[in-house]
C-alpha cells in the first residue's frame, strides 16, 4: 500500500482532533483506564459484597461489560473481548440480594430499566409472572472520548445520520459522544430524547459526558415519538439525537423533523442495511427512514434497456437519513451513501464503499508488478493520493479497509508538486528538477489500451480477467476510480468527456524491453 497525502491546498482541522484507526484501539483502551470518566464504584455498591470485591480484585475490571445475576444462577460477568461468561462465585443468587439490589437502584421504568443516578450504568429487570423481580443486567456505562474519530467528518456535513448494529456494539457510546462533540466542539444546539436515560445517564442532571447537549426525558417508551416532535417545536434544536428508533410513530416523527431541516442522529437495530431493505418485517418501519420502496412496472423498451424484468424496486423518496452506518463490530463500521446503497441492493448489485472526495486511489493488478515479491502469481498494488494530513488519511482508510491495516509507514506527506514527480514514471530518488528533463534515462517500452466502465464488474468477469493476466506475466491492469468532485465537474468545464456516470477506467497494459 502506498499513499502520498499532499499539504498546504486545503484548511484541515488540527491533527489532534484525529487519532488513526491503527491507534483508536489504544485510545479506548487508556480512556476506559481512566476511573475519572465513570464511577464503578457506584455499580458495585449494589451487588453483593463478595461479588463487589471480586470484581475489585480482578485486574481486567476496566474491560466488564456486565454483571448477570439470575434467581437460583450462580451470578456471571461478560468482558469486552471475551466470548465466554465467567461465574463470579460458587454459590446462586438469592432473593435477598436481587431486592438489596432493588432498592438501591430505586424504581424501574415500564421498560423495566432503571438507571444509577449520577452514572451511565443501565439495570435492567426480568420479572415472573407475579410482577417480581427474578433477575438483573447491571450494565457498565463508559464514556470514552475518541470513540467516533472513525465518523466525525460526517457530522460537518450537517446531514442525517442513522447508526445500525446489533445490541452490544456502542450504539449508545457513540450517541453520547457525537453529543459532546457537535455541542462542544461545533458548538451546535443539541437535544437529546432521552427515554432509558441511557444517553444522558441516571438522574435528573445529565451526565458531563453530554457535553452542552440538552436532554429530554421520555416518561413512557411509547412516547418517544411526541417527545421527539415536542423538542424540535419548543426547543429550537439543530440537531436532535434519539436512541433506538423502533416503532412507526418514531419514523414518522424522524421524517417531520427531517423536513424541517433540522440534523438527525439515530440509532436502529439491524446488523447491517441490506438486512433492512431485505427484511419484510421492517418494511414499514424502517424502509420509511431509506426513502420507501414501491414496486415499478417497466415499458418493455425500458426493461431491455436496463437489461431487467420489467417489475422491479425503487425508492419512493428521499431518504430521512442520509447517510447509514453500519456498526458490525466494535471497531468495525461502514459507511454509506444511503440512496446510493439502497439503489444498488434493490437491484440485486452489492454496495460499494466510498471514500471522501479528497481521495485517488488505485489499484494496479497483475503477475509483474515491479512491487511484487513473487514474479509469475497475481498481486495487487494499491497507489492513492490524499488532500490533506496523513492522519486522517489513515482514519479513513483504516475505517473503509480494515483488512489493510494501513500503517503509518505506509503514507508518505508531501507537496502537491512533489507528489506529480513520485506518480511521474522517474526512477526512485528522482527530485522536482528532474521533471524538467525531457528524456527518459530508463527506457521501458509498452503498449496500453484504456477503457471505461460503468456498471460494477460481475465476479465471473474478474475471475475471466485475472486468468488472463496470469499468463502474461509482463501484463498488467490500472484500476483508477471516478466519481467524487468529478462527478460534480460539467463536462463542458474541461474537453474530457469521460467523466460522469463512470466508476472506474480500466488501462490494460503489455511492457517489455
Amino acid at each position: 500500500m502506498k499513499l502520498i497525502t499532499t499539504y498546504g491546498l486545503v484548511q484541515m482541522p488540527p491533527p489532534c482532533r484525529r487519532c488513526s484507526g491503527l491507534l483508536m484501539s489504544k485510545l479506548r483502551a487508556s480512556s476506559s483506564e481512566n476511573a475519572s470518566d465513570y464511577d464503578m464504584n457506584a455499580l458495585f455498591q449494589i451487588l453483593p459484597r463478595d461479588l463487589h470485591d471480586n470484581l475489585l480484585n480482578k485486574s481486567r475490571h476496566a474491560r466488564l461489560l456486565e454483571v448477570i445475576m439470575d434467581l437460583g444462577r450462580l451470578p456471571e460477568a461478560c468482558y469486552l473481548g471475551e466470548s465466554s461468561r465467567q461465574y463470579l462465585r460458587d454459590t446462586e443468587v438469592s432473593m435477598k440480594e436481587l431486592e438489596y439490589a432493588q432498592n438501591a437502584v430505586g424504581e424501574f421504568g415500564e421498560d423495566n430499566r432503571a438507571g444509577i443516578e449520577g452514572t451511565l450504568h443501565r439495570i435492567s429487570a426480568i420479572r415472573n409472572r407475579e410482577g417480581k423481580v427474578v433477575g438483573l443486567t447491571c450494565r457498565v456505562g463508559r464514556a470514552i472520548r475518541g470513540h467516533i474519530d472513525m465518523v466525525q467528518d460526517l457530522l460537518q456535513y450537517g446531514k442525517s445520520i442513522l447508526f445500525v448494529g446489533r445490541p452490544g456494539v456502542g450504539k449508545t457510546t457513540v450517541m453520547r459522544e457525537i453529543a459532546r462533540v457537535l455541542s462542544e466542539e461545533l458548538q451546535k444546539r443539541v437535544v437529546i430524547v432521552d427515554t432509558s436515560n441511557e444517553i444522558g445517564g441516571g438522574g435528573d442532571v445529565s451526565h458531563p459526558a453530554i457535553g452542552g447537549a440538552r436532554r429530554l426525558h421520555v416518561s413512557e417508551p411509547l412516547m418517544q415519538h411526541r417527545v421527539m416532535i415536542e423538542a424540535v417545536e419548543n426547543h429550537m434544536p439543530e440537531v436532535i439525537i434519539v436512541d433506538e428508533i423502533g416503532t412507526e410513530a418514531d419514523v414518522n416523527a424522524c421524517r417531520s423533523i427531517a423536513e424541517r431541516g433540522v440534523m438527525l442522529v439515530g440509532t436502529a437495530h439491524g446488523e447491517r442495511l441490506k438486512n433492512i431493505v431485505e427484511n419484510p418485517t421492517l418494511c414499514d418501519l424502517t424502509m420509511v427512514q431509506i426513502g420507501g420502496v414501491e414496486t415499478v412496472i417497466l415499458g418493455d423498451q425500458e426493461a431491455r434497456t436496463r437489461k431487467c424484468r420489467k417489475t422491479i424496486l425503487e425508492r419512493k423518496a428521499p431518504p430521512t437519513f442520509p447517510f447509514c452506518v453500519e456498526m458490525r463490530k466494535r471497531h468495525y463500521w461502514v459507511t454509506h451513501r444511503t440512496d446510493r446503497s439502497v439503489d444498488l441492493l434493490l437491484q440485486g448489485k452489492k454496495p460499494l464503499v466510498e471514500l471522501q472526495d479528497g481521495f485517488y486511489l488505485s489499484a494496479f493488478v497483475g503477475a509483474g508488478l515491479p512491487e511484487a515479491k513473487t514474479i509469475g502469481r497475481i498481486s495487487a498494488t494499491f497507489k492513492g493520493l490524499y488532500l490533506g494530513l496523513r492522519s486522517e488519511a489513515i482514519s479513513i482508510l483504516n475505517k473503509a479497509f480494515p483488512e489493510l491495516d494501513i500503517l503509518e509507514q505506509d503514507c508518505e506527506e508531501m507537496s502537491w508538486i512533489e507528489s506529480v514527480v513520485c506518480f511521474s514514471g522517474l526512477g526512485k530518488g528522482s527530485t522536482i528538477s528532474d521533471l524538467k528533463d525531457r528524456y527518459f534515462r530508463d527506457k521501458k517500452y509498452f503498449k496500453a489500451k484504456s477503457d471505461y466502465v460503468r456498471t460494477q464488474i460481475p465476479l465471473s468477469g474478474i475471475k475471466a480477467a485475472l486468468d488472463i493476466l496470469e499468463e502474461e506475466p509482463k501484463g498488467y491492469v490500472i484500476l483508477d476510480p471516478y466519481g467524487g468532485v468529478m462527478e460534480k465537474i460539467s463536462s463542458k468545464s474541461f474537453a474530457f468527456p469521460h467523466r460522469q456516470g463512470l466508476l472506474i477506467s480500466t488501462t490494460w497494459t503489455l511492457t517489455w524491453e
